[in-house]
């Protein structure tokens, strides 16, 4: 289901957010362009993954299991806003609103 989850995200970002193949800022593979890539790696890879991770592990022995779950669904938002903040990412399109609202939604029901 992931393969095919992710053929169609690919095509719809570049059918409506007008993406291409290419590994510039604008082409779906950005993230290797060599401008972009070290900072992204250590951005998004050691500080929000690392870290992220770490941290949730951390406090599952000062808080419920439950509460901390729901917190760690809501750690791709995180890292979109710290990505945005360190000047690495910009700001999400409305896919990725309509995302976040579902995924804050399921963490109130």
């Amino acid at each position: 289901m992931t393969i095919v989850q992710t053929v169609v995200l690919t095509i719809l970002t570049i059918v409506i957010e007008d993406s291409d193949f290419t590994a510039t800022n604008n082409g779906i593979f950005g993230w290797l362009n060599p401008d972009n890539f070290l900072i992204i790696l250590i951005g998004y890879g050691v500080v929000c993954g690392f870290f992220g991770t770490l941290g949730f592990t951390f406090v599952v022995k000062y808080f419920n299991i439950v509460s901390v779950i729901n917190l760690y669904m809501l750690r791709p938002v995180i890292a979109q806003v710290i990505g945005v903040y360190m000047g690495i990412d910009k700001m999400p399109g409305p896919f990725t609103f309509i995302g976040i609202f579902g995924m804050i939604a399921a963490v109130i029901l």
